[in-house]
């Protein structure tokens, strides 16, 4: 099974768990550079930030998300 698939099992949603795994393989990164890895548009990941933010698991730290 593919960690996107049990993140989603998980109640991420798939757009979710795509930049949450890109997270993890970047450690940190801008939107730019999230949009860039999963191929979403870069005001999407925005959106998906704020939600894995309020699910505390995803951060700021000095302007970068990680």
């Amino acid at each position: 099974m593919q960690i996107e698939e049990v993140l989603t099992e998980l109640n991420l949603t798939p757009r979710e768990a795509s930049v949450y795994t890109a997270l993890l393989e970047l450690g940190e990164g801008t939107p730019i550079t999230l949009a860039r890895k999963t191929g979403l548009k870069r005001t999407t990941i925005y959106l998906d930030l704020e939600s894995l933010r309020q699910k505390q698991l995803a951060g700021l730290i000095n302007g970068l998300t990680s």
